[in-house]
């Protein structure tokens, strides 16, 4: 009697709470009474078949399920992502199995009919040897069914196909067969989709606004007092709150016009980088969310289960905010889940390239990890963000990175197709690769960030800009040197000991109004804004000289660090136009033949033949076999063909790479132990002896075996120096600058590999866009390699001393096996054409390579004139 008791006010209390729901009250009572009869239809068909306890239970924890999880969007209202419409396109455009149907059969099945049907679908439908499955997309090429027993084992492609309706009876994709070449509008499907939010919350969100009342600061702002106090007596109503009529009046608020306007906040470099790493993380976090939510279809396992256990991840995020987010901060547990989520992704890799069938579930339980941390990262990031910046800016930055999100949403899908164009495992892997990799920075970055919990924030742009910034200590005639015991008392009252170093605080003093108070001696401290130096090894520096306008808090690391010289303003002057020597480098000769321009390629050749004293024949002098093949293919045509974009993202990662190292080392010279300047010389040294070793090799064993060996040993010589650091002392210490000189010596010879390696791995027309893009790519791993370096301003102890050199040697050693996948180039006839590129590195046998296009001429090695 009691249970029943219970039901009833259960039933009773959900049904007299219709009216308090958002929505209009009769559709949400119409919605109530839809449901109610649609259970008990459920009773009906279930109630015989599966049972009454089985039943009973699975509905009463649908119930309280659903019932405990109104809480979410109580709580945390528009942090939580509206996505029911958007992910529910994982089973409206799912793919169910299919392949190819029986041309002219209009009865075929996916399901068997019979041994007469599947001998009909064997002798029609080939076998497709990457998944021992029928094929989905050709079938053998045959005029009629009647014509089977003359059987021919060419194929075309099929324009009809059948689908397995285990999982799903119809879908979007089985309506209209967007299959096989069709399958990449999949992709362009859902960022219409996503789009859609785009264009939708511009307009809609303006609607809004209408109904949504102002804020009171900024009514007052904008001098309209009398409103804006209406509002707060209005919520101070609803909310039945007891407020002073001094409070409700607004007469401590200023009306304060000076808040500033948006775009102010572009004009100060601290905010202008404080902004674009929101939007960054806003793009990673948005891009990532969708598309491991998109892609829960593609996991091994039950796609329904997955759906199941990506929810599941999502829910327990959102609790783990709930609990830990004013315990320990916006700024750690927002990196915190970022890495979470980003090393789960990277990690996918390894049983998709490594792993069997086995351990097909590692992937799954993998992407449900970095499902949890990237949904705890965008509830986060809502509140973080809001927080950053001053009031009147607020919303603005608010809206502005909701449209960032929404790029992020809308590229998703097409990171997630990248398998159409990459084949094999690589291309299953290189999705969580790039979400991974981009999760990984994001979260990196928001370390630039001030923490915000439990802070005054900032309510005008002066505010936003000092965020986190100390007050200024004076004591004017300070020096690093001791002026006698008095100083040195002074000090030693004045500036507390490093307990991690032994040695004086760099960043913090006892908090004293002034020198006469220090007899009342405190123990608790504030950060300093003034500094004094040691003039041993340097008179001057670009930072002892500029850095009382920067504080340790806030300082942008690495920014300014690379130049401890001796007479910075001399060297800072010393910069020049590069692009002025381009007009005194000769033109390509192929290029210009290309154009028409044969005078002029014929001149340049008979030029460099007498340069370097070269005998060659009239007929290559005259170049009378290089045919005028007009202006040759785009720089963009490379990433049509998949094998092309895969070497091309190959290429710009490695440039990225060896250069981030290259400079992240050369400018650490001044953090290893030892003499600066022995340290700057034996860097240099190794630098040297480098490329005494790539004239000696280069032509001997070839440019992708040096390049990969040369990596792998700067990389794991940075990957070493981890020891010395986490596990050495004092006496050991010359064993970190010693790893760092050998990591030097690989990563150079790298660096100078890998311009000749690229420049011979594309062809001819576009060989100058690649190198060109290629050192672009390598401009954005020279910037980022100050930025790693500084890791030890915000992870403490040895680990983040060891931090840079595990970031710089792992990434070394991935870029140096990815360069095993593209050809080698020594002894080959390099590549004129699209065809010749994409053909490059593929052997007909052992010993042979030919390709498409080649000169019986240019094959003379008695007249060849080799470019260089």
């Amino acid at each position: 009697m009691k249970i029943g008791k219970q039901k009833l006010n259960d039933h009773f209390g959900k049904s007299l709470n219709v009216g308090s729901l958002s929505g209009g009250i009769y559709i949400n009572f119409l919605y109530a009474s839809i449901a109610e009869t649609l259970s008990y239809v459920l009773c009906l068909v279930l109630l015989n078949r599966i049972g009454r306890r089985t039943l009973h239970c699975f509905t009463m924890l649908l119930g309280g399920i659903s019932c405990v999880a109104i809480i979410l969007p109580i709580i945390f209202g528009d942090q939580i992502p509206d996505v029911l419409p958007t992910l529910g396109t994982v089973f409206l455009f799912a793919t169910p199995e299919h392949r190819c149907a029986v041309p002219g059969a209009d009865n075929d099945t996916w399901e068997s009919q019979g041994p007469e049907h599947d001998d009909l679908v064997r002798r029609t439908v080939p076998v497709d040897p990457t998944t021992g499955t029928w094929s989905q997309c050709l079938v053998y090429k045959h005029e009629s069914l009647h014509k089977l027993a003359n059987l021919a084992n060419d194929t075309i492609e099929c324009s009809q196909w059948v689908y397995s309706k285990e999982n799903f009876e119809l879908t979007f994709i089985s309506e209209l067969n967007i299959v096989c070449k069709d399958k990449l509008l999949l992709p362009l499907l859902n960022s219409i989709l996503l789009g859609g939010l785009l264009g939708g919350s511009l307009i809609l969100g303006t609607l809004a606004d209408m109904f949504i009342p102002e804020s009171s600061r900024w009514l007052v702002s904008r001098g309209r007092r009398q409103e804006a106090s209406a509002i707060v007596r209005h919520a101070a109503l609803v909310n039945k709150a007891v407020v002073p009529e001094k409070m409700l009046s607004l007469e401590d608020l200023e009306n304060d016009r000076s808040g500033g306007k948006f775009w102010h906040l572009f004009t100060n470099p601290r905010l202008l980088v404080r902004c674009l790493i929101v939007f960054f993380n806003w793009f990673v976090i948005t891009g990532i969310y969708y598309g491991l939510g998109l892609n829960v279809g593609s996991l091994p396992g039950d796609i329904y289960l997955n759906f199941l256990y990506a929810s599941i991840a999502e829910t327990l995020s959102y609790v783990l905010c709930l609990v830990l987010l004013n315990r320990i901060g916006r700024r750690t547990l927002h990196c915190f889940t970022m890495l979470l989520g980003g090393i789960s992704c990277v990690a996918i890799i390894l049983p998709v390239l490594f792993g069997d069938q086995n351990t097909a579930w590692v992937a799954t339980a993998l992407s449900m990890v970095g499902k949890f941390g990237i949904s705890a990262a965008f509830a986060i990031i809502y509140v973080y963000t809001a927080e950053l910046f001053p009031t009147f800016v607020r919303n603005s930055i608010m809206g502005a990175s909701s449209v960032n999100a929404r790029f992020g949403s809308i590229a998703s899908p097409y990171i997630n197709s990248l398998s159409y164009y990459v084949g094999g495992s690589i291309g299953v892997a290189l999705p969580p690769l790039i979400f991974g990799g981009s999760a990984i920075v994001a979260g990196l970055a928001s370390l630039w960030l001030p923490e915000t919990h439990l802070r005054q924030l900032p309510e005008t742009i002066e505010d936003a800009e000092n965020f986190g910034k100390c007050a200024v200590p004076g004591a004017d005639n300070d020096t690093w040197e001791s002026q006698g015991l008095e100083h040195d008392d002074l000090v030693r009252r004045t500036v507390p000991v490093d307990p991690t170093t032994g040695t004086w605080s760099q960043c913090l003093v006892y908090k004293h109004e002034s020198l006469q108070d220090l007899a009342n001696l405190a123990n608790d401290t504030v950060e300093c804004s003034r500094w004094v130096y040691s003039k041993e090894n340097f008179e001057l520096t670009f930072i002892s000289e500029h850095r009382e306008e920067e504080d340790c808090g806030d300082e942008y690391p690495g920014s300014y660090r690379s130049d401890l010289r001796r007479g910075f303003r001399q060297e800072l002057c010393r910069f020049c136009d590069p692009s002025i020597f381009y007009h005194f480098i000769p033109e390509s000769p192929r290029w210009l033949v290309s154009r028409g321009r044969r005078q002029e390629a014929s001149a340049i050749v008979r030029h460099a033949a007498r340069v370097n004293k070269v005998v060659v024949s009239e007929k290559v002098l005259s170049l009378q076999d290089l045919q005028n093949d007009g202006p040759g293919v785009k720089f963009w045509q490379l990433f049509t063909h998949r094998r092309l974009l895969v070497r091309c993202l190959i290429v710009f990662f490695n440039w990225f790479i060896v250069t981030c190292i290259y400079y992240g080392l050369g400018l650490n010279v001044g953090s290893l132990s030892g003499d600066i300047y022995l340290n700057f010389l034996y860097a240099s040294i190794a630098e040297t002896l480098s490329y005494v070793l790539c004239l000696v090799l280069l032509n001997r064993i070839g440019r992708r075996t040096l390049h990969c060996f040369t990596m792998l040993l700067g990389g794991i010589s940075c990957v070493a120096i981890i020891l010395p650091v986490l596990f050495g002392d004092q006496n050991t210490a010359w064993v970190a600058t010693a790893l760092s000189m050998v990591g030097k010596f690989g990563i150079s010879a790298s660096f100078a590999i890998i311009y000749v390696f690229t420049a011979e791995l594309f062809p001819t027309f576009v060989r100058n866009s690649i190198v060109g893009a290629s050192s672009v790519s390598a401009r954005f791993g020279s910037m980022a390699s100050p930025y790693i370096n500084s890791l030890s301003y915000y992870v403490s102890g040895s680990f983040g001393v060891a931090l840079p050199s595990l970031i710089f040697g792992g990434s070394a050693i991935v870029a140096g096996l990815a360069s095993l996948w593209l050809p080698e180039t020594h002894l080959r006839q390099l590549p004129e054409t699209i065809e010749d590129a994409e053909n490059f590195g593929k052997k007909k046998d052992k010993n042979s390579y030919e390709l498409a296009h080649t000169s019986s001429e240019y094959s003379d090695k008695k007249d060849i004139l080799t470019p260089s």
